[in-house]
């Protein structure tokens, strides 16, 4: 089975990421600031992804700043950690002819309703993600670049939003945006790429 590599994977959604991809057979390793990697800095990238060893499977998980952070730590915690995670990994995955590059944004990457720092970052992810995936030296060498965007996803420890608001009636479970990374991650979705995938219970508005 495949390397993988979850950044920010040791709670919540990514916590759910790594047990998923794990179940499903594949040597999952995931840095954090929980166990001594601050991804916001090139120098612990660079050590991650050391640490980690051939990558095949990368998913920038790694972000926030919906409620706190200074405008420069948002933007390294997003679009900074995505960008220098996926371009370490790069050279092995084009040596395979394989690979998987999945970015966990938001909603909030797509419209309105968020800091707008952490929309700006958000929508950063999201560009970035389809500038890759039309990079035809990657994607006819077998890997593909694609964006997850969740909604409302309960964390236990996190406030929980008037769910009797939301389409469902109830947040998001991580679990559910696990089974759909791993899904991505696939052989079964090779052909989906450049894709910015909503999962979100209907909360969002944007067509």
């Amino acid at each position: 089975m495949a390397r993988a590599l979850v950044t920010g994977g040791t709670h919540g959604i990514g916590e759910a990421i790594a047990q998923e991809l794990r179940s499903l057979g594949h040597d999952t390793f995931t840095p954090s600031r929980t166990v001594g990697y601050d991804l916001t800095k090139m120098s612990d990238v660079e050590r991650a992804i050391s640490d980690a060893g051939d990558v095949d499977i990368l998913v920038n998980n790694v972000g926030g700043g919906g409620r706190y952070g200074d405008d420069s730590e948002v933007l390294r915690k997003n679009i900074g950690a995505t960008m220098y995670c996926s371009e370490l990994v790069l050279p092995h995955m084009l040596e395979c002819k394989w690979g998987r590059v999945i970015t966990i944004s938001s909603i909030h990457g797509r419209e309105c309703g968020s800091r707008p720092i952490f929309m700006a970052a958000k929508a950063a992810q999201i560009a970035w993600m389809k500038g890759m995936s039309r990079n035809k030296e990657y994607v006819r060498r077998g890997l593909t670049f694609n964006t997850v965007c969740p909604g409302n996803v309960y964390v236990e420890g996190k406030p929980r939003v008037e769910e009797e608001a939301l389409p469902m009636g109830r947040m998001g479970k991580p679990e559910e945006v696990a089974k759909l990374v791993a899904f991505l991650c696939s052989d079964d979705a090779a052909w989906i790429n450049g894709s910015t995938i909503t999962i979100d219970g209907g909360e969002s508005v944007a067509i």
